[in-house]
């Protein structure tokens, strides 16, 4: 089994990560060499779940319902880091309908990136890290 970090050198942005996958996908990727800014509307939770994954992970507030959020949420990972390679939406808006006529969750999962103004993740597609070992 090769012992290289998939993720080294990697940015990743997680969006709903103060609870549930969230903290477990930070710190999967953090172990896979990720830097990773971690977001949350609740603060408290998101700044606790990255600090027990530890270095490599950062925290901050962010509704992604907001587009003002969204923006600050992208600026402090470029002045973080320099760069954002990955974006995991995780994020859920609790009693909204998130998907279109069609069923498709498309326009809510690019919504804020379209809002940071940054590439879309289907026109730079990230090789997919395997979960089971």
């Amino acid at each position: 089994m090769s012992t290289d970090k998939r993720l080294a050198g990697k940015v990743a942005v997680i969006t709903g990560a103060s609870t549930g996958c969230g903290p477990v996908m930070g710190k999967l990727f953090v172990e896979q060499g990720a830097k990773v800014l971690m977001s949350a509307r609740r603060v408290e939770l998101v700044e606790e779940a990255a600090r027990e994954i530890g270095p490599g992970a950062i925290a901050m507030r962010c509704d992604v319902t907001s587009e003002e959020d969204v923006k600050a949420m992208v600026a402090r990972a470029m002045n973080e880091f320099g760069q954002i390679d990955i974006l995991l939406n995780n994020a859920a808006a609790p009693g909204t309908a998130l998907s279109d006529q069609r069923g498709s969750l498309v326009p809510v999962l690019l919504a804020p990136l379209d809002a940071a103004q940054i590439p879309s993740p289907s026109t730079q597609p990230v090789p997919p890290l395997q979960l089971l070992a």
